[in-house]
């Protein structure tokens, strides 16, 4: 079998092998449950007894009681260190060890030293979910550094998805390719905007089961898919800086 590491800074751009079993699932599930209860419960008390009686991929049928766009910026939907200790001790991460070294995880927003953040999608929701963009424009506009000698690589990993219906769309082996795009400020930050038609660059979505993760290159272009399900999908991602993906991408460029 090819390794991640080679799908990753490869041709195809990306890799499909991991997948989190439901324990460790369980485990990220009820991080996100209890800090999204406490947001809620910070934020809008009268109503948290409907959340709490609920389960999170309900939460669609409920947010009506809350002001969705206001409480779930980033920072609220960031992992604190204590949490991201606890998700690096799963055997999840020692499989990523193996594959990349290792490696730290970044935190590009400045609200953590490491930063593991999740999401929440709403059906029907266009809102909920990113245009399409590769990670590294991010990175191109300033917002953060990446230390010497490292390849940034991102690790999306479905919590709660439905086949078919939900997920992260890519476009395979549009790391190698030129692609237009400008920046833009919004939300306090410069952020990519993509220039060319999304409906014209062949964008797919992968079956994603529960558990099960996308690690790819931050030159993939990629954008949330919009919720055609029937619950809220929900999701953790982050990026990691690996001296290993470096050389296998240095090597890679060299054939």
């Amino acid at each position: 079998m090819t390794s991640m590491l080679s799908e990753v800074v490869g041709p195809q751009g990306y890799s499909l092998q991991l997948k989190l079993d439901a324990a460790e699932r369980d485990v990220l599930e009820l991080a996100i449950r209890n800090q999204y209860l406490n947001q809620i419960r910070q934020n809008a008390p009268n109503h948290v007894g409907w959340f709490e009686s609920n389960s999170l991929y309900d939460y669609h049928l409920g947010c009506e009681r809350l002001v969705h766009n206001r409480l779930w910026g980033k920072k609220s939907r960031t992992f604190s260190a204590d949490v991201v200790a606890m998700i690096k001790s799963l055997d999840f991460i020692r499989v990523l060890e193996k594959e990349f070294g290792q490696f730290e995880i970044s935190g590009e927003s400045g609200f953590e030293k490491e930063e593991i953040y999740w999401r929440l999608v709403r059906p029907g929701q266009k809102e909920d979910v990113g245009p399409v963009h590769a990670d590294q424009w991010f990175w191109n506009l300033g917002n953060a550094d990446t230390p010497d000698g490292v390849e940034r690589v991102k690790v999306w990993i479905a919590v709660m998805t439905e086949v078919g219906r939900n997920g992260l769309r890519i476009v395979p082996g549009s790391h190698r390719q030129e692609w237009q795009w400008h920046g833009e400020f919004r939300d306090g930050i410069m952020k990519p905007v993509f220039d060319q038609d999304p409906d014209a660059i062949g964008l797919e979505l992968p079956e994603f089961t529960p558990g099960q993760a996308i690690v790819f290159n931050d030159r993939l272009l990629h954008a949330g898919a919009v919720n055609c399900g029937e619950k809220t999908r929900v999701s953790i991602e982050f990026t990691l800086f690996s001296h290993q993906a470096k050389r296998a991408s240095l090597s890679e460029a060299v054939l």
